[in-house]
């Protein structure tokens, strides 16, 4: 497990919180879901966050490949809604 990062680029949580660039996490403990985090950010900001155990997982070949099937299957899929939409609004 990671003991303390600072973020290199913005993150997202499966929340929706974001988190900017050069936040630093130092973890607080372990819990049988994941490990608590306190983060401060250079703006000032400072809370607890729980990050599942899941997350620092790497994917194996399946998974990347599901993924990557799921992404071009969105594509499609938005594509073909914005044409509909062109066309009822046109």
């Amino acid at each position: 497990m990671v003991l303390r990062a600072t973020l290199k680029k913005p993150w997202l949580s499966k929340r929706g919180r974001r988190y900017p660039t050069g936040t630093d996490f130092i973890k607080i403990r372990d819990v049988s879901s994941g490990s608590w985090y306190k983060f401060d950010t250079h703006k000032g900001k400072s809370g607890f966050v729980l990050i599942q155990a899941g997350v620092f997982e790497l994917l194996t070949e399946e998974e990347i490949k599901i993924r990557k099937e799921r992404d071009e299957m969105f594509e499609k899929h938005m594509k073909a809604c914005n044409e509909f939409r062109n066309l009822i609004t046109n």
